[in-house]
């Protein structure tokens, strides 16, 4: 199993202090040294404010709690990444952040694949193309050899439905055809994204579409909490909770 979190968003509403974004990671982190995952995916927003160095010092602090031996994978949420509007932010976060915009990894016969969801909010149509490239080459050159394929991406490709109206919290067309294709043609499993700071579900095309409540302050109906996702050679299935509620599933 591994455990996915979202929206930790350091100083997310908060004026002059970040102590209870402190304080909501702490509690993940925590959680996740307590039940052990395989390893722990952030889907952006990971700070609140992409310039803020007391921001980013506490994240990592505080990231760099978990144990050794648990990977920490990371994507950009458009609180970390806005080149659009910033062009300053890209390469800050290349230098905070490891270097990359993405990840894809094959576990125990599963494919794992995040991608930056901010190119395709932002139309930035030639960094859109050559991420939507390298990741079906991913995918195409894994797809035979594993049980099953999960995309990560902050922003959700949809969050109920595939005829939603297109808002600041879900992927506008072209884009969304095109990802909702990609997600059937391939066979995606899941799609893991965060941005909403409330929990949505969908399936669509054989796909489940998970958006994550917050790990840091939630939205209106939302809360705080993790997703807790065990795979097993055949299914999975995935639970948002509280972090102190965390528990590790039987598999």
């Amino acid at each position: 199993f591994f455990i996915q979190l979202t929206d930790t968003q350091m100083g997310f509403r908060e004026t002059g202090t970040i102590e209870k974004s402190v304080g909501f990671l702490t509690e993940s982190v925590d959680a996740i040294n307590r039940l052990h995952p395989a390893f722990v995916v952030v889907t952006g927003d990971m700070l609140n404010h992409w310039n803020s160095e007391e921001e980013l010092s506490a994240y990592k602090g505080l990231i760099e709690k978990i144990d050794k031996d648990i990977p920490v994978y990371e994507i950009p949420g458009n609180h970390d990444f806005r080149p659009g509007k910033e062009p300053e932010s890209a390469p800050a976060y290349f230098e905070h952040f490891g270097g990359t915009d993405r990840f894809s990894f094959v576990y125990n016969k599963s494919l794992f694949v995040g991608i930056n969801s901010c190119y395709i909010k932002d139309d930035d149509v030639e960094k859109e193309a050559e991420q939507y490239s390298w990741l079906v080459n991913e995918i195409a050159g894994n797809k035979e050899a594993v049980n099953h394929i999960f995309l990560f991406t902050h922003c959700s490709i949809i969050k109920e439905s595939p005829d939603e109206e297109a808002d600041y919290f879900s992927f506008q067309e072209p884009y969304r055809s095109k990802y909702l294709k990609l997600c059937k043609d391939y066979g995606i499993d899941a799609v893991f994204s965060g941005h909403f700071h409330r929990k949505r579900f969908v399936e669509y095309d054989g796909t489940q579409f998970v958006t994550c409540t917050a790990s840091g302050a939630p939205l209106e109906e939302g809360f705080t909490g993790i997703n807790v996702v065990a795979v097993r050679p055949d299914s999975f299935s995935w639970e948002m909770v509280p972090q102190a509620e965390a528990t590790a599933p039987a598999l």
